[in-house]
């Protein structure tokens, strides 16, 4: 979210927030300092999403609809990975078909890219049977 506010604040441009916002997400998945291995990009996908709705002025579903899938997906299935997969492009969808930027646009389609590359061994679990579940819910 800080990412999109300061490119949103000093560039003034939303190919500078999609930007900075796969910039952040590339730091996520493949930090330095951490030897190159990161997350998954999903809670970055969220944070970017959060700075578009409160620091871009997107509507709230940019960043309520993702966080809804998420939740029924994972009510129904139980099953994490599957939810942060289908949240991203959920929302991917929302935004091509709402937001007035194809730099946004183009922005959400590569986090869902990112998203469902990351999460190929767990693709790979749910095919055969075998991810983890929650058993919290």
């Amino acid at each position: 979210a800080f990412v999109v506010f300061l490119a949103k604040r000093f560039l003034g441009s939303e190919t500078a927030v999609a930007c900075g916002g796969l910039s952040a997400a590339v730091g996520h998945c493949w930090p330095v300092f951490a030897r190159f291995k990161g997350g998954k990009a999903v809670a970055t996908m969220y944070g970017f999403l959060f700075g578009l709705f409160v620091f871009v002025g997107y509507s709230p579903l940019v960043f309520f609809l993702p966080l809804l899938v998420f939740l029924l997906v994972l009510k129904l299935t139980k099953i994490i990975s599957l939810s942060s997969i289908l949240s991203a492009v959920a929302v991917t969808i929302y935004v091509s078909v709402a937001a007035d930027s194809a730099a946004i646009a183009w922005a959400m389609a590569a986090f869902a890219v990112l998203i469902i590359v990351r999460h190929k061994k767990n693709i790979e679990r749910i095919r055969s049977h075998q991810e983890n579940k929650i058993s919290w819910m």
